[in-house]
């Protein structure tokens, strides 16, 4: 049955997956701040799910992308510390703020967009006419009040708010007010007394007058617009509305995660049934002398356009029906945008040619002291007349970011064509490796391509075919594990605590290699700890088996560096072997290579020892190359994959030759032979191990590479001296060795044939001496 289905069910598990995730995909497309969102429905939650993945992937986005430049004609106007300095802590008397108001103005500044909205009157004045009109309703008012209601008609007659007034009337149009769009849910929120006050301020015929007057906005039916929907706006005090400015809103689209990534550039209002443009679309529309006019290009698609004066247009793409536009952020906003300080511009002391003809966005940035702070991908906490100014900027430079719903239907294509690719591509893939880096390359490739489009502005998403591309990719491994690839697992498992990777890889291609025993040339190593015995004893079980496991995975990680097969572990020996299953023609001098890296690795890790307060050790390593038989051996219930014969046999007792001559590798002549134009060696001579008639030719392996300077001749000399002393030639031999002494000061070969040479002389070997020593013990 998983024969049947590795072999036509693959398209089939792949697309019914893709599917899923393309309705998912569909269902989320709606942006974040829509009705959807809202909803507690399954659409709901996977909707509010998939945008906070997709918005911290967009963030993602920016921050590789980095910073660019803003719209030159773009200016911040701050109430920050500085002002905060001289003025006090927000809000400020009116008359101070009409002041500033009216340098800009003079200065030329061809747009002025307030990120404040003056729902109230100055709360001295309102007092003062409250008082008065106390007074006044007093028939027989006591002499002696009539000064106070005199001062208090004074202060009546010249309210800071007429300062202000006077100001909006002198901007015209040129000043956008800022208003508080609501829903029918807010109007709970307000007291009695604030209903009652600001009762007309909420009446339809007010909301439209303001807002389109002066042929600034086209109306149009608005029943088919699927705009941000709120109830009606609170509009600034009567007397500055009416002032002869226009009317945007200014408040910001936070999304689920808290960061700002659309903007409601026109506002659905319900109570009076219109739209209800932000105050960067009117500032827009300021500076390009142009009127605004949302049109339905079809659908699924709305559009803004800034008609000018000469009739070409300018456009703001929407996101679908939203009426929402995709923020284009610069970067940050300190650092992209000009910003001037309240207070220098009020005294008058700012470069007037930096305002002349620009777009003023006016805001209050005091840290800590107004809720305006806001979360965009280039900053935790933005003062919120930044997004504002990114807002105006896009429009300005047209340089937008755009997702429309083609964007999304391509992507739809795609997840379905990437599903079909997994169900074809992977199961061909023998190794999980290849299968792997194949989704991984797709996954990458979809990120480049996301990207390259981020940086031309269209927002390519991320995060469901990231998802696609895992779970297809993932249900057609999983489909080809239970069938073709279980037998390989299986076998992968069997064979992962002796075999590499790489080599695992290639035995899997032809396992059967595994289970023939075959005789070949091979070449095995075997390594041991010196005095284990006793080292052990000093540490207890736990800290013994950390201390062998710390040992341990460090040389069986070099061995399979080698493309080694570790063959066992014998206690604190490690046994390894090469040239099985692989064919290398080079596995004498991997093993040389092998053993180097070993004492190499070693003096590593004693260094480590010595921090724990842990004994150091020495290791013996033995090397021999020879025929040998290897295969899967063992019972009808365990086997394992191993090699045996004399040579293994010999490998075994070089290791313990190191003993006798206080050396760390030795390896046999047939293993110097196959390596010895790679390796530095020296010979030590000949030895019958036990159990042996036969001598054996020994060298001592020091490193990898050819000798120089003073190693070569020390090891020319000491394999000279060799020569000498077995043609019984002592004091040429005592001479070569006192070279060798020289240049290595305890080199204990060489001492040990000085002592030899000494005994020799007072008592002359055998006739039949042959200079082999005989080892006595394994």
């Amino acid at each position: 049955m998983f024969a049947l289905l590795s072999k036509w069910r693959y398209e089939a598990i792949a697309i019914a997956v893709a599917l899923i995730t393309c309705a998912v995909h569909f269902i989320a497309r709606e942006p974040p701040s829509g009705r959807a969102i809202a909803s507690s429905s399954l659409s709901g939650i996977l909707t509010r799910a998939v945008q906070s993945l997709e918005g911290r992937a967009d963030d993602f986005k920016f921050r590789l992308r980095g910073e660019m430049p803003a719209h030159p004609d773009v200016l911040i106007l701050a109430a920050d510390e500085k002002a905060a300095q001289r003025y006090g802590l927000w809000p400020w008397p009116r008359d101070v703020v009409a002041k500033g108001f009216d340098q800009l103005l003079e200065a030329g500044a061809k747009a002025i967009a307030l990120d404040i909205c003056f729902t109230d009157p100055t709360a001295a004045s309102q007092a003062s006419t409250e008082l008065l009109g106390k007074l006044d309703g007093i028939e027989n008012l006591p002499e002696a009040l009539e000064p106070l209601r005199a001062e208090l008609r004074e202060k009546a007659s010249h309210s800071p708010d007429d300062a202000l007034e006077a100001v909006f009337k002198k901007g015209g149009k040129r000043i956008i007010q800022g208003s508080i769009p609501y829903t029918e849910a807010d109007l709970k929120d307000f007291s009695i007394d604030l209903q009652d006050e600001q009762s007309r301020l909420l009446e339809p015929n007010l909301i439209r007058k303001v807002p389109f007057k002066a042929g600034i906005f086209k109306e149009l039916n608005t029943d088919r617009i699927n705009a941000w929907q709120q109830y009606s706006v609170q509009t600034p005090l009567p007397r500055f509305a009416s002032a002869g400015n226009r009317l945007g809103h200014f408040t910001a689209i936070t999304e689920p995660d808290g960061s700002i990534r659309r903007a409601a550039v026109l506002a659905k209002l319900t109570g009076p049934k219109a739209l209800y443009p932000s105050i960067a679309l009117l500032a827009a529309a300021q500076m390009l002398d142009a009127t605004i006019e949302p049109v339905i290009v079809d659908e699924d698609l709305v559009e803004v356009k800034l008609r000018k004066p000469d009739g070409t247009t300018v456009s703001v793409p929407m996101e679908g029906l939203s009426a929402l536009e995709l923020i284009d952020y610069p970067g940050n906003g300190k650092r992209s945008f000009t910003t001037l300080s309240f207070a220098d511009v009020i005294d008058g002391t700012f470069d007037k040619d930096k305002v002349k003809d620009k777009a003023v966005l006016v805001g209050v940035t005091i840290t800590g002291l107004t809720g305006d702070q806001r979360v965009t991908p280039f900053s935790e906490m933005e003062p919120g007349v930044y997004t504002h100014a990114a807002v105006l900027s896009n429009i300005l430079s047209q340089r937008f970011m755009t997702r429309t719903v083609n964007v999304v239907l391509v992507e739809m294509l795609m997840m379905l064509v990437l599903a079909i690719l997994f169900s074809v591509a992977i199961p061909r893939f023998k190794s999980f490796t290849m299968k792997g880096l194949l989704i991984v390359a797709v996954l990458a490739g979809w990120w480049g391509v996301a990207m390259f489009q981020f940086n031309r502005g269209v927002n390519v998403s991320l995060v469901m075919p990231s998802i696609d591309i895992l779970l297809s990719s993932f249900a057609v491994v999983f489909l080809g594990y239970l069938s073709v690839d279980r037998e390989k697992l299986k076998m992968r498992t069997t064979f992962a605590r002796y075999l590499g990777d790489d080599v695992m890889e290639v035995a899997l291609v032809d396992p059967e290699r595994l289970n023939r025993g075959e005789k070949r040339e091979m070449t095995v190593m075997f390594s041991d700890i010196r005095g284990f015995t006793t080292l052990s004893e000093r540490m207890s079980a736990e800290v013994l088996s950390t201390f062998i496991n710390e040992y341990l995975s460090p040389m069986t990680d070099i061995v399979f560096e080698e493309k080694g097969t570790l063959d066992k572990y014998i206690g604190d020996a490690v046994m390894a072997f090469w040239n099985a299953p692989l064919d290398q023609p080079d596995h004498a001098l991997r093993a040389c290579r092998a053993a180097v890296k070993m004492l190499e690795k070693l003096e590593d890790l004693k260094a480590g020892w010595r921090a724990k307060g842990y004994p150091e050790l020495e290791i013996g390593i033995g090397i021999n190359s020879g025929p040998m038989v290897v295969g899967n051996m063992g019972s009808d219930v365990r086997v394992d994959y191993t090699v045996l014969g004399d040579s293994v046999n010999l490998g075994s007792r070089l290791e313990g030759t190191n003993k006798e001559y206080d050396t760390r590798i030795i390896i046999s002549e047939s293993t110097w032979s196959m390596a010895k134009d790679e390796i530095i060696s020296r010979r030590l001579g000949a030895v019958r191990v036990k159990g042996k008639k036969v001598p054996v030719g020994i060298y001592e392996l020091r490193g990898i590479g050819s000798p120089k300077g003073d190693e070569a001749t020390a090891i020319a000399s000491f394999e000279a001296g060799i020569q000498a002393y077995v043609h019984r030639n002592w004091d040429e031999a005592e001479r070569l060795f006192k070279v060798v002494m020289n240049i290595w000061k305890d080199d204990y070969p060489a001492t040990s044939y000085l002592e030899d040479i000494a005994t020799f002389r007072q008592e002359p070997p055998p006739p039949d001496w042959d200079g082999v020593v005989t080892m006595k013990t394994k």
